[in-house]
C-alpha cells in the first residue's frame, strides 16, 4: 500500500465513523452517505453555471463549497449515468477538500493533485475491504479469459452495487490491481494471466 493509498484510507475511514455516528442508518456502500461526508467535512454543495464550461466541479476550499455544473449531465457522453459520474465528481471534489484545502486557501495548485483526489474517490466509494468481500467479484476473478463479455458483465455488476461507473470500477480495479486492461480497453487480463 503506497503512503497516499493509507492517507487516504485512513482518512476516509475516519470520516464514515463520523458519518455513522451522526447519521446511524445503515448503507451498504459509501455512496450513500456521499453528501453526508462532504457536509460533515463542512462544505455545501451548489450547482452553477461556471466560467469554464470544460469543468464538471471545483471545490471552492475558500467558500467551503463543492461547486457542481448546473447542466452536469447533459455535458456527458452517456448523460443515461449521469447519476453515477456525479458520485465519482462529488467524490473527487470530496478529495481535494479533505487533501488540499489549506493550500487551495492559499492559492496553491499542483497539477498532481487531480491524481491524488482521483484516488481518494476510488478510496472512498470502493474501498478494498469492500469489494474483496462480495461474490460478484469473487465471480470477475473466477471468468475464463475466453469469456470477456462475462468478464465485462461481472464487472458492470460490482459497479452498480458500488454506484459508480462502469469505466471508474474498470479503472479502480486496475488501479488496485486486480485486473489488467488492454489498450482497447475491452480486454480485462488478471495479473499473471497470459
Amino acid at each position: 500500500m503506497t503512503e497516499l493509498e493509507r492517507r487516504c484510507v485512513a482518512d476516509c475511514r475516519q470520516l464514515l465513523a463520523r458519518v455513522r455516528r451522526k447519521y446511524p442508518r445503515p448503507y451498504e456502500v459509501p455512496a450513500e452517505v456521499l453528501k453526508q461526508a462532504i457536509e460533515l467535512s463542512g462544505y455545501t454543495i451548489t450547482f452553477e453555471e461556471m466560467e469554464d464550461e470544460s469543468d464538471l466541479a471545483h471545490c471552492d476550499a475558500e467558500k467551503r463549497r463543492v461547486v457542481v455544473l448546473k447542466d452536469f449531465g447533459l455535458k456527458l457522453e452517456c448523460p443515461w449515468v449521469a447519476h453515477r459520474v456525479l458520485n465519482f465528481t462529488l467524490a473527487h471534489e470530496l478529495g481535494h477538500a479533505r487533501l488540499h484545502a489549506p493550500l487551495l486557501r492559499s492559492g496553491d495548485w499542483q497539477s498532481q493533485w487531480e491524481e491524488e483526489a482521483t484516488f481518494y474517490a476510488r478510496v472512498f466509494l470502493i474501498p478494498r475491504s469492500l469489494l474483496y468481500g462480495r461474490p460478484e467479484m469473487e465471480r470477475l476473478l473466477a471468468t475464463p479469459y475466453e469469456q470477456q463479455p462475462d468478464r465485462w458483465g461481472n464487472l458492470l455488476d460490482l459497479a452498480d452495487i458500488f454506484r459508480v461507473s462502469g469505466k471508474f470500477m474498470a479503472h479502480t480495479l486496475h488501479a488496485y490491481g486486480a485486473i489488467q486492461l488492454g489498450t482497447d480497453m475491452r480486454t480485462i487480463t488478471f495479473p499473471g494471466e497470459a
